[in-house]
């Protein structure tokens, strides 16, 4: 009786341990990521393989990227951590979701996050997967503005934790090994584009895109930049449509 005993209780310790061994595996942090465009409990075609993709319609918390059809277009798990933010700085990755934006021509998403240190901004193509971190800043945060009505352009505000802001201005066909090499960066002294002395440390306080220009307040000055020519300018604030405008995010 004692070996077959053994036998059956080295068959019980096997069951046991395949089923703790199934359940860690339920219960593991580490996710396995929902192909794009599925759902759970429905089968569907990719995301980037629907032509009637409508990016309008994404809706998002503070962990994903989502739709009312189901549709997951992006989790937590999906930035990359470590960020490398120029050849000699990596910083912590998304934090948590505050703001999506589509673009108006419904290729690309533009999306806000913040972490504890800093805010990010970012640029995600859900037909081909592409993710990529566009915005930075340290110790203060990144306010993402809104879409040049072509869709070739979005802006994102980097407000600084000492005095001046950074606007940043990116071109969505750019690709860099770094955050630091997007955009064309318009602010304090050592930008690409210089603010007028008279304004130099006050706050960017954004208007939005017409035309081709990007608008902006900063102090008593009322400025327009085109990112493609990359010249600032004073602006008639009367000659900007409010209704061309948008918010910040």
């Amino acid at each position: 009786m004692k070996p077959r005993l053994f036998v059956l209780k080295n068959i019980l310790c096997l069951f046991l341990f395949m089923l703790f061994f199934a359940l860690g595996c339920e219960t593991t942090t580490t996710r396995v990521p929902i192909p794009r465009g599925t759902s759970r409990g429905a089968e569907q075609a990719p995301a980037r393989a629907r032509a009637s993709l409508d990016l309008s319609a994404v809706e998002w918390d503070a962990e994903r990227i989502y739709d009312g059809d189901g549709i997951t277009y992006l989790v937590m798990a999906d930035f990359p951590c470590p960020v490398s933010v120029s050849a000699h700085a990596a910083f912590r990755g998304a934090g948590v979701i505050e703001d999506v934006k589509p673009s108006p021509d419904g290729r690309m998403l533009a999306i806000r996050t913040k972490n504890a240190s800093h805010g990010m901004g970012w640029l995600y193509d859900p037909h081909g997967g592409d993710l990529r971190p566009v915005s930075f800043q340290y110790a203060g945060e990144t306010k993402l503005v809104g879409w040049r009505d072509d869709g070739e352009y979005v802006a994102f505000l980097e407000r600084t934790p000492g005095p001046g802001d950074f606007l940043r201005l990116v071109d969505v066909s750019e690709r860099h090994d770094y955050v630091a090499d997007y955009g064309l960066d318009v602010g304090q002294p050592g930008a690409e584009v210089e603010l007028p002395n008279e304004v130099m440390g006050e706050e960017i306080e954004p208007v939005g895109w017409n035309g081709s220009y990007f608008f902006f307040h900063c102090g008593d000055a009322f400025l327009r930049i085109d990112p493609a020519e990359g010249v600032l300018e004073e602006a008639e604030e009367a000659l900007v449509q409010s209704q061309a405008t948008e918010g910040i995010g």
